[in-house]
């Protein structure tokens, strides 16, 4: 290969390494783990520095080690055959024992901080029931009487109990600002306690493949104060009002439309007619809990498990055919025409 290649691809390779590194600087994504905001997060940071700086110093060792072996001891032309011993037993019981201590000082800290996550909640904890669904996600407020999809509202500085199920397969629930990975497994429930610190919007998404869905299984929490907090949920124990004629409409079509199912509907639909939306969904206390429940579907910022921002464009097209949205989706396809999809929408976009 000719010089000026060489120096090029060399050059191409530098840039590239240059730009990984510079991504992995990035403390202010969305759902960065090196950007705690709660005690959770940064016992988990500082885990990760401990784990980091004595896997790079045994790295260096072990690389420089062998760098100095293949300089010194490289043969040379016409060098005899070298002197053949059988082994070393100092050499033998140090890097035996030089790892165990390394891996007892890693172990220790982390049981720590794994005993200290697990503790129990303090008892004036806010409560809040999370549900995995392929794919979204179900939270549940038990002591307030409401639930809600996908989006999470919780107060800053009071303890936040999560208190964390599966309805069908096995998801992971993390949100990395604010606190560590939980395994969601059906027939089981796990606590995870964090206590935010910052107002703001938090990403959060399932880390375990589940299905056709799975990448698209995401969340959002919303840390309120405690005043916007406490407004919030007095909202939620009452329904919204529908005043509007086009979104009263939308909501006997909710309500009382039989649909036939359409093609590119999941299979566990067939083809048996289904009472309209409340067959899975609920507003206020009518409806099925089999879907995300849409009380106040209007105030949240996305739809879909959280993967597309919540428009009247983007509703309408999620009614029309969800499958085309989100693959794998098991909401079926409804055959509403234009007008009812209109009307439905705009119900759905009254609630707030």
């Amino acid at each position: 290969m000719p010089t000026t290649r060489k120096a090029a691809l060399w050059s191409l390779l530098g840039a590239a390494l240059l730009m990984i590194l510079l991504a992995g600087c990035n403390g202010d994504l969305p759902q960065s783990t090196v950007s705690p905001t709660t005690t959770n997060t940064r016992d988990m940071q500082f885990l990760y520095k401990i784990i980091f700086w004595v896997a790079a110093g045994v790295f260096v060792l072990v690389e420089g080690l062998l760098v100095y072996a293949v300089v010194r001891f490289r043969r040379k032309p016409n060098d005899p055959m070298p002197k053949q011993i059988h082994g070393n037993r100092t050499l033998e019981i140090l890097w035996t024992v030089i790892p165990a201590v390394i891996l007892v000082g890693v172990a220790v800290p982390t049981w720590q901080k794994v005993f200290s996550l697990a503790g129990p909640p303090p008892a004036d904890a806010l409560r809040v029931e999370v549900i995995g669904h392929q794919w979204w996600w179900e939270f549940r407020y038990p002591d307030q009487g409401f639930a809600t999809a996908n989006e999470m509202r919780v107060p800053a500085g009071r303890p936040i109990s999560l208190e964390i199920t599966s309805k069908d397969v096995i998801h992971s629930f993390q949100a990395p600002k604010l606190f560590q990975k939980m395994d969601v497994l059906p027939g089981k429930v796990r606590n995870v306690v964090f206590t935010p610190e910052q107002d703001g919007e938090y990403h959060g998404q399932c880390f375990e493949l589940c299905g056709d869905g799975h990448a698209d299984m995401r969340f959002r929490i919303f840390v309120l104060s405690a005043g916007d907090f406490d407004a919030w949920i007095a909202k939620h124990k009452t329904v919204p009002q529908v005043t509007d004629d086009l979104a009263k409409q939308g909501q006997r079509i909710f309500q009382t439309k039989v649909f036939q199912t359409q093609p590119g509907t999941p299979a566990l639909y067939g083809s048996t007619p289904r009472w309209g939306c409340v067959a899975c969904h609920t507003v206020g206390a009518a409806g099925a809990a089999i879907g995300p429940n849409l009380t106040y579907l209007g105030e949240r910022t996305t739809l879909a498990g959280a993967i597309m921002p919540n428009t009247p464009e983007n509703l309408a097209a999620w009614i029309r055919n969800p499958q085309q949205q989100k693959p794998g989706a098991l909401m079926p396809r409804l055959g509403l025409s234009e007008y009812e999809v209109e009307a439905v929408v705009a119900f759905l976009e009254s609630m707030k």
